[in-house]
């Protein structure tokens, strides 16, 4: 077998046990859930499973990380210098929204154990909004969208909010919880600071 075969096979593998072990997350919660019944869940050897992850926090900071990767994905897809600032933010936002709908299992996993704050799991996703939000703030007051105002206290704020209503809603059956809040949290937060009466096109 050659090497890319064996990479290919080995990501194959890593991607279904984090799947089986997420299934069972949200199912049993993390610390009602062991390696063997992951390994079970994924048809692998306990060893194989410690193989490649050498404990169960290891594991489901590997879910996290993945969800990370695909959050930077869509970033990158919803976002360029040729959108005005603010319907950039709405973007981001929304985006962010229809992440936490596609990915209310690890959010549901995280909340109902606190995991993410023991393991400073959320803090990547966290920065990676932080730093997006507050550039296209910056941005949006560079082009006189918005009036000058402190960027970083309004970033936080926005943060606070997104993360308050993810939480909140993560856990209620309705097929799309977040459907309204991008456009609830850009009404009440930012456009009360619009120098104009509209957002640049």
């Amino acid at each position: 077998m050659t090497e890319d075969r064996r990479a290919r096979r080995r990501q194959e593998d890593v991607e279904e046990i984090l799947d089986a072990a997420l299934e069972l997350f949200v199912a049993q919660g993390f610390h009602g859930t062991s390696m063997q019944q992951i390994a079970e869940k994924a048809d692998f050897s306990v060893g194989k499973l410690y193989t490649l992850f050498p404990s169960k926090e290891d594991l489901f900071r590997s879910i996290q990380a993945r969800g990370v990767q695909e959050m930077v994905a869509i970033f990158e897809n919803v976002v360029d210098d040729d959108t005005p600032p603010l319907v950039a933010l709405m973007n981001v936002l929304q985006a962010g929204f229809d992440f936490a709908t596609t990915k209310r299992g690890i959010i549901r996993v995280e909340v109902a154990e606190r995991l993410g704050r023991a393991l400073n799991a959320d803090r990547p996703v966290r920065d990676l909004f932080m730093t997006r939000i507050r550039d296209l703030l910056d941005r949006a007051v560079a082009t006189g969208d918005l009036r000058p105002l402190d960027t970083h206290l309004l970033a936080t704020m926005l943060m606070g909010a997104g993360e308050a209503v993810v939480e909140e809603l993560a856990t209620r059956e309705s097929a799309d919880p977040y459907a309204d809040i991008p456009d609830r949290i850009m009404e009440l937060m930012v456009l009360p600071h619009l120098n104009r009466g509209e957002v640049s096109r």
